[in-house]
């Protein structure tokens, strides 16, 4: 028995690294954020089986969360930014640790004054939030939902945790490379309107 379980536990980190390996490599190759964003959130998806995953990214600044990549049921959703400040992003940030509900999500969903975005035919029944950080700050969120109880693990949280990691670098990246070429299409917009 103890040789099957080492077995299978050796499988399992086997799966685990080429899951981040293979992020790792898109997130190397791709410098354009919202390609970027898709496919990790794709990867994601994938990996954990789930068709209710989030990448979610704060704005300190404006004290705004963004949705660039929200998947209900498996469709891709456009969602627009929401103050931060309640629910269990803010709780990530705030925290700056993952959050796992396994059971109790009405009660829990109360307690943080969180709520749905798209809609809901199947409740949620657990709950997987992974801080995206960047030097000293949150930047994103990470999270993946089920409609199970005690769907998430250890070894998930970590193997989240981990793909959070490979993303804030890439993330913070490719927002600096976006940022210029913004700028220049703005001020050629301006321009333009002058």
């Amino acid at each position: 028995d103890e040789t099957q379980r080492l077995f299978k536990a050796e499988q399992q980190r086997v799966a685990e690294l080429a899951v981040i390996t293979s992020v790792q490599e898109t997130l190397a190759s791709k410098l354009e954020f919202r390609e970027m964003i898709n496919i990790v959130g794709d990867k994601i998806s994938e990996v954990f089986n789930t068709q209710e995953m989030s990448i979610r990214l704060v704005d300190h600044v404006s004290n705004i969360v963004s949705f660039p990549y929200i998947t209900d049921h498996g469709v891709k959703l456009e969602v627009e930014p929401m103050p931060l400040g309640v629910g269990f992003t803010w709780e990530v940030v705030r925290t700056r640790q993952p959050l796992v509900i396994n059971n109790n999500m009405a009660e829990r969903s109360a307690e943080f004054g969180s709520f749905t975005i798209g809609d809901e035919p199947i409740p949620t029944l657990s709950f997987l939030g992974v801080p995206i950080i960047s030097g000293d700050e949150v930047i994103g969120v990470v999270t993946i939902e089920s409609k199970y109880e005690n769907a998430f693990k250890p070894s998930d949280v970590s193997l989240l945790v981990t793909l959070a990691n490979s993303m804030s670098v890439a993330l913070e990246n490719a927002r600096l490379f976006d940022e210029p070429e913004r700028r220049a299409r703005e001020s050629l917009v301006l321009n333009e309107v002058g």
